[in-house]
């Protein structure tokens, strides 16, 4: 009996340890949950070029817009979207066939986070039809309702066809940098600068006259007897003079002695502020899951500039004339909203959430007339920010 117990305990006692190594061996092979790991298409090295090309307020389809190497056309909208893998400036070409060619500097700032957007919108303006001028004969030519050009006899040596068009030029550059400025750093910026009242584009570029051409664009705030009493006129870009006011016909009048690019600009004092806009934000809360997800959504951002305020004295003509200025200097009318697709990629057991907001740059401008100071305040919608927030969850990406 001795002997029979002594093994039944010894079998026994193999047969829990052999059991016990069994368990422990099970603890250590079972398997811990990977989260799958995927590439998020909003954190490429990406950013965008985005904005709409107009004929006056008509959507123009098929503009040859460019930046650099890369290219892109309007749709039927007029809407047209580039890609740039970096940061920096970029100069923007619009163009097509019969239209004058627009070219300006768009800028991502150096500050931006991956997959922002910049916003460019451009009124193009068809090239006006030439006319003949001889030597021998005085010649008016009509531009626009309110503007004439008037050559006079021996202004050329030989007969020559020459064209001048009325256009809206590209986005004022120091609008521009000034916007920049204040957005960049968070702070209201002042300047002075002149304000395109209106441009023509002469051709052919670089013709010189034996006497001077004559533009004359009817003053049409001087109906109510108010006119402006800063105005420049400009040069490829360059002040060249003061421009004359004539009240006998209630006009300014530009001295050309040659063709280029030449402006009406009235001189003003302006301020730009910054503020933003949240346009979305959305979350995906992948926790305590392994498969990875994606996602795909619109993000509704608005393009242009509307009118907040005014003084007293900007109605009628005067409002008319500094409405036409603002269209100039910042090439588009109006706000539309522009629809960008996105989409994001999760990993397992990861929360995530995109942001986006809008800068808003709020212009206040004044300008002096014979009746004292006048201002209107306007709102420019600009570049969006993309912004991306984490959260890993406690699994771990690779089996230890």
């Amino acid at each position: 009996m001795k002997t029979t117990n002594f093994w039944s305990l010894s079998l026994l006692a193999a047969t829990l340890m052999v059991g016990g190594l069994s368990f422990n061996s099970c603890k250590k092979d079972e398997v811990e949950p990977v989260p799958e790991v995927v590439e998020n298409p909003l954190e490429k090295e990406a950013y965008f070029i985005t904005g709409k090309v107009t004929d006056g307020t008509n959507a123009l389809a098929d503009v040859s817009v460019s930046a650099g190497k890369v290219s892109a056309k309007t749709d039927a909208s007029g809407a047209y979207q580039i890609e740039v893998d970096k940061k920096g400036s970029f100069e923007l070409s619009f163009a097509k066939d019969g239209y004058i060619t627009i070219k300006n500097e768009v800028t991502v700032d150096s500050k931006a986070e991956k997959g922002a957007t910049v916003f460019y919108s451009q009124i193009l303006t068809k090239q006006a039809e030439a006319v003949k001028v001889t030597p021998e004969k005085d010649a008016l030519l009509v531009i626009t309702q309110n503007t004439e050009a008037f050559v006079p006899a021996g202004a050329v040596e030989k007969e020559t066809d020459i064209a001048i068009t009325s256009f809206v030029p590209a986005a004022d550059k120091k609008l521009k940098e000034v916007a920049d400025k204040a957005v960049s750093t968070s702070t209201p910026q002042t300047t002075s600068s002149a304000l395109a009242l209106s441009s023509f584009d002469c051709q052919p570029d670089g013709v010189k006259f034996e006497k001077p051409l004559e533009i004359r664009v009817k003053a049409l705030e001087a109906d109510n007897d108010v006119y402006f009493t800063e105005v420049k006129h400009y040069v490829n870009g360059t002040d060249n003079a003061e421009v004359i006011y004539d009240d006998s016909d209630k006009s300014y009048v530009l001295q050309l002695d040659g063709f280029s690019v030449h402006e009406l600009r009235v001189v003003t004092d302006l301020s730009a502020e910054p503020n933003s806009e949240t346009l979305l934000s959305e979350e995906v809360d992948n926790l305590g899951k392994t498969t990875a997800v994606s996602k795909d959504f619109s993000v509704k951002a608005k393009e242009g500039w509307k009118v907040v305020s005014k003084s007293k004295g900007v109605t009628g003509d005067v409002e008319a004339m500094l409405m036409a200025a603002l269209r100039n200097v910042l090439a588009s009318e109006g706000v539309s909203e522009i629809a960008m697709s996105k989409s994001m990629a999760v990993s397992g057991d990861m929360k995530m959430t995109v942001t986006y907001k809008q800068a808003v740059i709020r212009y206040t401008i004044r300008v002096k007339t014979n009746r004292g100071v006048e201002s209107i305040v306007v709102e420019q919608y600009g570049a969006v920010s993309q912004n991306i927030e984490k959260e890993q969850g406690n699994m771990k990406p690779e089996h230890n």
